[in-house]
């Protein structure tokens, strides 16, 4: 059990740097296309880059989202919207079920209505695919490692390529 778990957080740094798609169907694609760790966010777009470590209290893990109109119908038929990133802390050099401890589960905003609208709106612009930046932070972390999970509204995870999209960081003190 505990190696599925090693196995989860081993994906984030290979998710960290590279594409992940969830395919639906021939026509039909979502993609985590970058997530960053960083300290701040502005007019939508990270400010920095954390590494895998950081003394920053306060961090938020930015992501870009790419898809197209037939994700979008497909997920929001399911009932999987709204996204959210589950923050969860755990204390120790490997995850371990018994010292990991689930802290928020932040709604991304996409599955309202019109945040659906808008993007069936970008995609009919730009040739049937729309992007869209999302993030969640956390102001007074405390020290340890931090774990955020991106997971549909149901909490099955957002699968990238190569499992579940799992994104790592090391708080010191």
């Amino acid at each position: 059990m505990i190696s599925a778990w090693i196995s989860r957080f081993i994906v984030s740094a290979i998710a960290l740097n590279g594409t992940m798609s969830i395919a639906f169907a021939s026509d039909a694609t979502l993609t985590i296309k970058e997530a960053v760790w960083t300290s701040g966010v502005s007019e939508m777009k990270y400010t920095d880059r954390l590494g895998e470590r950081t003394q920053q209290r306060g961090i938020s893990l930015w992501t870009l989202v790419e898809g197209d109109q037939a994700a979008l119908d497909q997920l929001e038929k399911q009932g999987k919207f709204p996204l959210r990133h589950s923050w969860k802390h755990y204390l120790g050099a490997i995850p371990d079920l018994e010292t990991l401890v689930p802290r928020d589960a932040i709604s991304l905003g996409v599955g309202r209505a019109g945040l659906i609208n808008d993007l069936r709106m970008e995609a009919k612009m730009r040739g049937g695919r729309f992007d869209w930046r999302t993030w969640s932070s956390k102001k007074n972390l405390e020290p340890g490692n931090w774990i955020v999970e991106i997971l549909y509204k149901d909490g099955t995870p957002v699968a990238c390529a190569s499992g579940p999209c799992v994104y790592t960081i090391l708080v010191e003190r």
